[in-house]
């Protein structure tokens, strides 16, 4: 029965975690866009 709860708590740790990374990394992508759309409009702006 321990062995079954250590298994449970492992696992939901470890979803937590992979939620958190997938997250981070969907937000890190977005940013990145952003940067990339900025750095266009100050390449392309009028002198």
């Amino acid at each position: 029965m321990v062995n079954t709860f250590l298994f449970l708590a492992y696992s939901f740790v470890w979803l937590i975690f992979m939620l958190y990374a997938w997250n981070v990394s969907r937000r890190h992508e977005k940013l990145r866009r952003e940067l990339e759309d900025l750095k266009a409009k100050v390449e392309n702006r009028p002198k």
